[in-house]
């Protein structure tokens, strides 16, 4: 995979967005979204 400067920008985007996420005081409201009801881990599932 090559990583041109399309994709650089983009990952040095997400790194700073996860260095914001991680460095927080409080852990954000958990969101529970409809997900699959197949899965081996479902009820593990956080989804």
């Amino acid at each position: 995979m090559d990583l041109d400067d399309k994709k650089e920008k983009e990952l040095e985007k997400v790194l700073k967005e996860i260095e914001e996420f991680i460095s927080k005081e409080k852990i954000p409201k958990f969101k529970k979204i409809k997900g699959c009801t197949k899965c081996a881990y479902y009820e593990y599932c956080k989804i």
